[in-house]
Parts: structure tokens; sequence; C-alpha cells
């Protein structure tokens, strides 16, 4: 009897575990209008300004990202490329965006929010400034960057 209730506490133990660990929801699910770079692939294009919003910092699978939100001129805007350069006090992102040439798209404003990832806690600590399309945020943020 003790082997059964052990073996049933331990299940429930289980279960609750992985319950609570799947309750963060995904970069995908908490951001719906997430937007990552795509590239065209063999079509004629033209390169789009970006507006650059805000930043905040979030942790994406144990990791700290950088969560940028901005807008795109119109819908039919993606993200062509991010060129990244790092100094030691200083991170300089330039979002690039690109639509398909000649193509009709409404010109309304369109938000998106991009998550760049891939530099080091070590990196982040050593960061007094992030300059994204030429807009400036001061680091430490209204949150600690920790």
């Amino acid at each position: 009897m003790k082997v059964y209730s052990l073996l049933i506490y331990l299940i429930a133990v289980i279960i609750l575990g992985v319950g609570c660990a799947s309750n963060q929801p995904s970069p995908e699910e908490r951001y719906p209008d997430l937007a990552d770079e795509n590239p065209p692939h063999r079509i004629p294009y033209v390169e789009k300004e970006i507006a650059i919003d805000s930043i905040a910092f979030i942790r994406v699978q144990k990791e700290k990202a950088l969560v940028v939100k901005g807008t795109f001129p119109n819908p039919c805007t993606q993200i062509l490329r991010v060129d990244e350069r790092i100094v030691p006090e200083m991170l300089t992102l330039n979002i690039i965006g690109w639509q398909k040439y000649q193509q009709m798209c409404a010109q309304t404003i369109t938000p998106f929010t991009y998550i760049h990832k891939g530099i080091s806690s070590e990196q982040w600590e050593q960061k007094k400034l992030i300059v994204i399309n030429e807009k400036e945020f001061e680091l430490p943020l209204g949150s600690s960057t920790k």
C-alpha cells in the first residue's frame, strides 16, 4: 500500500512540474506581430525605412534578448536584414525593411515586434547605449537588464 501511495505521489509531482514548466507563453504567443528576417529570393525589391518605437528586455530560453517594437510603413513590408555592430559600451542595430518592387499596398502603418538574440549576458552588462535605426536608448532601461 505504501509503494502504491508513493507512486501516485510521484506521478502527481511530475504532472504538476510539467504543467508549471509549460505556463510560459512562447514569444510567438506573446507577440502576435512578431517579425523576423525574411529576405526576398530572386525577386526584385525596394528597401523600406522602418520606424523604431521602443525596446525592452526579455528572457528567451533562459537567455537575455532584446525586444524591439516599431512600425512598418505598410503591411507589405518585411525585414530584409538586421545589421549588428557591437563595441564595448554600445550595440548598434540597423533594421532594414523591404517590399516587392512596384507592389501595390495600402499605406497604413503596421506595428511589428522583432526579438534580437545571440548576445551573451556578459556583453549586455557592458552596454550603456543601444542605437537602433539611429534612435538612441540609454541603459539601464526602466527595469533592470540583469
